[in-house]
């Protein structure tokens, strides 16, 4: 079986349903060494993943991206995609 952890990368979501805050490197090291073979990344969007570098750090330490969360927009903006509001939703596109 597959397993994954959660990483976040939102400092305004910290005390959230997260394992692990911010340090991409050292998360995905205990992840490895716990198991996991996934790790699930919870960013403030794209292009602070890509700033990150999780996709490359989670591949030098044996493991994968299993999900990429979207609520990021959501804990920094309101942004929803199920909004009554056209702007909202464009937004959060």
């Amino acid at each position: 079986m597959k397993s994954s952890v959660t990483l976040s990368l939102v400092n305004e979501a910290r005390g959230g349903p997260f394992v692990y805050w911010s340090d991409v490197r050292e998360a995905c090291k205990e992840a490895k060494a716990l198991g996991f073979t996934g790790i699930e990344v919870f960013a403030p969007g794209p292009e602070a993943f890509a700033k990150s570098e999780a996709a490359k750090i989670a591949s030098d330490h044996g493991l994968k991206i299993a999900a990429l969360g979207t609520g990021g927009g959501w804990v920094l903006h309101q942004w929803t995609l199920t909004s009554p509001e056209e702007k909202v939703r464009t937004n959060a596109r």
